[in-house]
């Protein structure tokens, strides 16, 4: 009875943490009460994950356990220098906290309980977005209004759908990989998840969806070399090819000007005004507004890289990149080609996603990027 009532705490534990870190936002924009019940969740979630963490921490020091893994340093410098080059920017944290300190909590928690209970979270993560992409599915045929007026869908941010999307399938095929187990609701939650992908209007997540499918066709015709790369080639690709882009969209127009990026450019370009003003350190996290024809103050560049030249300048753009390589690098360690296939392309399809959109303002990149991270230990426990 002992052993079923711990597993049921635990249970419920892991449910309430996963719910508030993917508490569904889009209704935040017209509901006060909504926006301080989906905050209380989150911020109920991070306490939680600091006092599993703290009390696992005592009990691995008392068994002389408590040596912390340099990959896992890596990760952490980034959030650290974070913090630091905001205050001695602003002078403060009064916002930008949920990049501060929600981010590293949802690390924390994945990372902990990935190699402690990998099947019973992988299996909560699953069940909450399946529940939440109905959900959202069916608002949006009863409700389509709602997205004309704010550009949001149940989930949030329309631009948020393509991470829930690359969560949704990386969780699905992993935990079907590992366990071969509740093999329809699997296929449900795939469906679902392909259906928000291909019917919400942004066309990253469109393109997230077909870069899968690409995946699924390279590995079925045994092309799966070009997904077998060490992880580094493809992170070192795609920051080139973001300086390439917002280069040529901004600095030398001309030459892709027939490109639609819809308004990126001028984003952009107002972003590196910015930059050029405090290159090293930057503004700060949440520290900035960019200004365009259309509006006059956000703070969301619309690329990781220049969101990071934002937020820290050099030096946080430095860290930033270290830590998606600290993240990554345990992928070049996977011996099974088909999990090593599932990770490169996840990883790939995340960084696709950085091109055009700002990762670190939102959850999901961490969840990913602690999944993947995790994999290696995972497939030595099976």
């Amino acid at each position: 009875m002992k052993k079923s009532h711990s597993l049921s705490v635990q249970t419920i534990f892991i449910y309430v943490v996963v719910i508030g870190f993917l508490f569904p936002r889009g209704y935040n924009e017209i509901s006060d009460i909504y926006r301080k019940v989906c905050s209380v969740a989150m911020w109920l979630s991070v306490l939680l994950t600091w006092l599993q963490w703290f009390k696992c921490s005592k009990i691995k020091n008392k068994l002389g356990e408590g040596k912390i893994e340099g990959s896992v340093l890596q990760i952490g410098l980034y959030f650290i220098f974070a913090i630091i080059i905001t205050i001695i920017i602003r002078q403060n944290i009064s916002s930008g906290l949920q990049q501060l300190l929600a981010a590293p909590s949802v690390c924390t928690f994945m990372i902990l309980n990935i190699r402690r209970k990998p099947k019973k979270l992988l299996n909560t993560i699953v069940n909450v977005l399946c529940f939440e992409l109905t959900i959202n599915a069916f608002i949006m045929l009863l409700q389509p209004d709602f997205y004309g007026v704010y550009h949001m869908i149940f989930l949030g941010h329309i631009q948020v759908v393509s991470q829930y999307g690359v969560l949704s399938i990386l969780t699905a095929i992993l935990y079907w990989l590992l366990y071969h187990d509740k093999k329809k609701k699997l296929i449900y939650f795939l469906v679902i998840t392909l259906y928000t992908m291909l019917t919400t209007d942004t066309e990253a997540a469109v393109f997230t969806a077909a870069g899968f499918l690409i995946a699924l066709i390279i590995y079925k015709w045994k092309w799966f070399r070009l997904l077998m790369f060490r992880s580094e080639v493809y992170v070192f690709f795609m920051v080139a090819m973001s300086v390439i882009v917002v280069y040529f969209s901004t600095v030398n127009a001309g030459l892709i000007s027939y490109i639609d990026i819809n308004g990126r450019n001028f984003v952009w370009q107002s972003a590196l005004v910015k930059i050029k003003l405090h290159p090293i350190l930057g503004y700060g996290i949440d520290g900035v507004l960019l200004s365009t024809f259309w509006s006059k103050g956000f703070n969301y560049a619309h690329n990781q890289l220049v969101q990071n030249l934002l937020d820290g300048g050099l030096v946080l753009a430095f860290a930033f990149w270290t830590m998606i390589l600290g993240f990554a690098k345990n992928i070049n360690k996977i011996k099974i080609v088909r999990y090593k296939v599932l990770c490169n392309a996840s990883l790939m399809a995340l960084l696709f996603i950085m091109l055009f959109d700002s990762t670190t303002l939102y959850i999901y990149m961490y969840m990913i990027l602690s999944i993947i991270f995790s994999v290696r230990k995972l497939i030595q426990k099976k």
